[in-house]
């Protein structure tokens, strides 16, 4: 019996051992269990409910991003429009944020070069392509782009808008530039004369109109730059585009036949008196005051001037056209134009992809709402809207004068650098002031462009 005793006591505390075994083991399974569902569900919270994830995003640090954006329009139009652009883009990502900073344009340029001297460059900023972007580039300063413009986005940029320097993409422009020759109609048809097609029906014209005192040719050439834009687009018809972008590259010399014989074509109209007389002393501003109240015949300059024909006194009489052809020259179709701003993305960014993209979002919108507004020229194809919805006078630039063309150049000033584009501006003035001929203008050129 005591054996037995034995056994019964021994096999209770085996149960006992085994019981508190089985419910040690059950407690372990539960408490590894649970959290896993736990997580699981707020896992699938996260994903099914779209108002609960960006509440959480909006109010985790971890999760928010701030991208900051500077630009160079801090006056209406392009501060209305800017605004309600960035306005869009925060209420469409709420998890990206965009805190937008606007200085005036020559301010602001003294500013991002600072900035990206001293590596404190926003995330995105407002650049002009060609000359002014490229020391940035060349410095490591910008991020390259192309991985970010899948083949849907490129089949909606208009030629000439990619910011591209060795094989890379840095940006892509929001508007461009376009080289208008305006034309008042009435005064040449006043005069038995009909719009200049070729150089010799320009300068025919010219002399007609001379001799009738009214000025043929509108300029503001003590603001340098206007000047410029009618021997740059007179050198495009000479040389054409490749041998004027190779020179700009110091890769061919100015020191040559098409950019010296353009020097002469434009002495020719200052010796025939195609400006006026006091070319040196009137500013742009005051040349389209000439021009829009009727008092000169002609203009060449920025497709912008088309903004003062609606309600001015010559409103229904100017008609917009490619420059005159030159029988002698390379090309017959290019203007002066192409990109004029554009949206970087810096290198420095914590954010690239995100400022990658913005910079793109940028330069679309911006471009259909400037365009929309008639403020500017897309670079964006427009195709989408209603023309009924566009300014017809831009419509018509960039339908008869940037769809046909063979090619295009940036203004000289936007390609060059520094003092190498001042150089260039003061030697045209020399040829307006009839102080240098066209070969001391082609070897001033490249002395320049050498050192």
């Amino acid at each position: 019996m005591k054996s037995f005793t034995s056994f019964i006591k021994d096999s209770r505390r085996l149960a006992a051992i085994l019981l508190a075994v089985v419910i040690l083991l059950s407690v372990s399974a539960c408490a590894t269990t649970e959290p896993q569902n736990q997580t699981n569900l707020d896992s699938q919270n996260e994903t099914n409910d779209p108002d609960q994830s960006s509440n959480e995003g909006e109010d985790t640090d971890a999760e928010q991003i701030t991208l900051e954006y500077w630009d160079a329009w801090p006056g209406d139009p392009q501060k209305s429009i800017m605004d309600g652009i960035i306005e869009e883009w925060n209420k469409n990502n709420p998890g990206i944020q965009v805190v937008r900073s606007t200085t005036a344009n020559d301010p602001y340029k003294t500013k991002i070069k600072t900035a990206i001297a001293a590596d404190e460059a926003p995330d995105v900023f407002f650049s002009w392509p060609q000359g002014f972007t490229k020391p940035f580039v060349d410095a490591g300063k910008v991020l390259p782009i192309d991985e970010y413009l899948t083949d849907d986005i490129k089949a909606q940029i208009l030629p000439g808008a990619l910011v591209e320097f060795d094989g890379k993409t840095y940006g892509v422009c929001c508007t461009q530039q376009v080289g208008t020759f305006f034309v008042n109609t009435k005064i040449l048809s006043d005069h038995d004369l009909s719009v200049p097609k070729t150089w010799d029906e320009l300068v025919n014209a010219a002399k007609v109109l001379k001799e009738n005192g009214i000025v043929p040719l509108a300029v503001g050439q003590k603001d340098l730059w206007p000047g410029m834009w009618y021997y740059n687009q007179i050198a495009l018809r000479m040389a054409g585009p490749t041998m004027v972008v190779d020179a700009l590259n110091k890769k061919a010399s100015f020191d040559s036949e098409p950019f010296i014989k353009a020097a002469e074509k434009l002495q020719e109209l200052v010796e025939i008196g195609a400006f006026d007389p006091n070319v040196l002393a009137i500013s742009r501003d005051e040349s389209e005051v000439d021009f829009f109240s009727g008092k000169a015949a002609m203009y060449y300059g920025l497709n912008a001037a088309a903004g003062n024909i609606a309600g001015s006194e010559v409103d229904g009489q100017i008609e917009v056209h490619p420059f005159p052809a030159i029988e002698e020259g390379a090309d017959h179709t290019s203007y002066v134009g192409g990109g004029a701003v554009t949206f970087l993305a810096s290198n420095n960014t914590e954010h690239k992809e995100e400022a990658a993209k913005l910079a793109i979002y940028l330069s679309q919108a911006t471009s259909d709402q400037l365009f929309l507004t008639g403020n500017a020229l897309p670079m964006w194809d427009y195709s989408k809207f209603d023309e009924s919805e566009l300014d017809p006078i831009q419509l018509e630039i960039m339908e008869n004068i940037a769809k046909p063309a063979e090619g295009n150049v940036s203004a000289w000033d936007i390609f060059l650098q520094g003092e190498d584009a001042e150089m260039h501006k003061q030697l045209v003035a020399e040829i307006f002031g009839g102080v240098t001929t066209p070969e001391e203008f082609g070897q001033k050129m490249q002395a320049a462009l050498n050192e």
